[in-house]
């Protein structure tokens, strides 16, 4: 994944080892994360991500891993979905890896 910087303090993604012109911000979520052989769910709509990363992680069986990423149109949003899950946990498998990114959809 390629990262150009920040905006209002949240990581911003603009493009990643793919040729292809996504057109949707669930599109390029899906693209960007896909792993083989690890689960991948996205969720939502929005230029704004709370990921979930804790299953994808060494130590955790292949076949029990999992990247999560639900899409939201505003930081706040997205903030206030990471803090829920923050204050709880997301699931038995948590590692605490949960993060929020900014999506850029390639101009044209």
């Amino acid at each position: 994944m390629v990262t150009s910087g920040t905006l209002g303090g949240v990581e911003t993604w603009r493009e990643h080892q793919c040729d292809k012109r996504h057109d949707t911000f669930r599109s390029f979520a899906k693209c960007a994360w896909w792993k083989s052989g690890i689960s991948l769910q996205v969720l939502g709509n929005g230029e704004y991500a709370s990921l979930n990363l804790c299953r994808d992680t060494d130590g955790i069986p292949r076949r029990q891993r999992e990247i999560s990423a639900y899409l939201y149109p505003s930081p706040e949003a997205a903030e206030h979905a990471k803090a829920f899950i923050d204050s709880r946990t997301c699931g038995t498998l948590c590692r605490r890896r949960h993060e929020i990114v900014r999506l850029e959809l390639p101009a044209g």
